[in-house]
Parts: structure tokens; C-alpha cells; sequence
């Protein structure tokens, strides 16, 4: 999957920091809604660049992201060696705290943060379409891996409910997984033509953010 550093911005900003509408009256995710129309300004708050250390240069394809409410946590994958670095973030001011280099993530492409774990959760995808690995938010090493029975491109946590969503690799549905990863019930979701990219959610709403740029590609 072909995501750009300026679609994890736009994600980003989308998500966490702000949103109006036409009339620049303030929006939650929620208030959104298929009836209306909406406009959006986003500002670029930070580039993560990559470095120009020989060793570290190719880390620069951006992929999964999360947030535990204070930290962003940012994939960037190696595209030459199939590894990845997570890049984490204050969110306050957009400072850099931390980097880690050299993860086996293969394509890294979603994460999600469990908040009664306190772990981050990466969905592998490509080629390992069915992996999860587990991450310390401190250390930003890996502490685990799992195999489900699902073929994943996107994952999403609720606290609330404590349950996972997750995109189906090649195509629009979605499964519910209890906390140990278990199915609970499957959703067709609308096939829309677009490059599908992650997942979020909250109580009430599952979000898939897709974008129209490029082909469809085999997530």
C-alpha cells in the first residue's frame, strides 16, 4: 500500500487535532455523516523526514499510526530491506521523543493502541497478512506476535467495548474481534472503488479512511 507521509499528516490532523466545516464551526469524527457536506483545512504540523544516515535513509514510506491521547506512533517502512522504524511523537508541541530502527513489521500497515494492555498493535499485512505484533509504547521494541485466522489490512481498538475492528485483506468488510482476538460477527462494507488505508473508531462509529490516489492495491 502506497501511503505518502502527507496522507498520514492529513490523517492525523483529521483525527486528532482539528476539523471544520464550511461554516469553521468545530467537528468531531462523529458529526460527520453521508447527508451533508463538508469542507476541511488541514495544516501541516510535522514532517517526519527521513534521515541521511546510510543506515537509517531508507525509512521512509509511511504506513500504520496510532495515538495513546498524549503520543503519535508512526510506521516508517524500509522498502529496500522489508523493515520498519516507528517514530513516536508529542503531540502537544510535535517534538520527536523516540525512534526505533530495524523492526520486522514487513508492511506495517495499521496499528492500533490497546489502553487496558498498554501495548501498540500492528497489523503486519504483506506478506504476513495474518500476523499481529505487539509493541511496548516505552521501548518500542516488539514483545510479541500472534497469528489469527483473518487475512488483516487495518485494525482498530475501543476501550469501551473493549473489542478490535479489522479490514479484511482484498476487500471492504470487516470482522469484530473479542480482546483475545476471536470473531464475533462479520460486516460487508461498501465497496467505493478506493485505495483502502486503516481503521479507527470510537463507542458508536467504525472510521476507514480511503483515498482515490493511485490503483487499488492488493492490501
Amino acid at each position: 500500500m502506497k501511503k505518502r507521509l502527507a496522507w498520514a499528516v492529513a490523517v492525523l490532523c483529521l483525527l486528532i487535532f482539528s476539523a471544520h466545516c464550511v461554516a469553521e464551526e468545530r467537528l468531531t469524527m462523529a458529526d460527520l455523516n453521508s447527508e451533508d457536506a463538508f469542507s476541511f483545512q488541514l495544516t501541516r504540523l510535522l514532517r517526519l523526514a527521513p534521515t541521511t544516515s546510510l543506515e537509517t535513509s531508507h525509512y521512509s514510506v509511511q504506513q500504520g499510526c496510532a495515538t495513546d491521547g498524549v503520543y503519535g506512533y508512526f510506521i516508517l517502512e524500509n522498502q529496500k530491506e522489508h523493515l520498519d522504524s516507528i517514530w513516536k511523537v508529542d503531540l502537544s508541541d510535535g517534538s520527536i521523543v523516540d525512534q526505533r530502527f530495524g523492526l520486522a513489521l514487513d508492511h506495517g500497515n495499521d496499528m492500533t493502541y490497546n489502553a487496558k494492555t498498554g501495548q501498540l498493535i500492528v497489523v503486519n499485512n504483506k506478506p504476513n497478512y495474518n500476523k499481529l505484533s505487539f509493541i511496548d509504547p516505552e521501548t518500542l521494541e516488539i514483545t510479541d506476535t500472534r497469528r489469527v485466522p483473518l487475512n488483516m489490512y487495518a485494525i482498530a481498538y475501543c476501550e469501551a467495548l473493549d473489542q478490535y475492528v479489522v479490514g479484511l485483506s482484498g476487500g471492504y468488510d470487516f470482522p469484530i474481534l473479542d480482546s483475545e482476538f476471536k470473531q464475533i460477527a462479520t460486516f460487508s462494507g461498501e465497496d467505493t472503488g478506493l485505495v483502502r488505508q486503516g481503521a479507527d473508531c470510537d463507542e458508536q462509529y467504525i472510521y476507514f479512511p480511503q483515498s482515490s490516489d493511485g490503483a487499488q492495491p492488493d492490501a
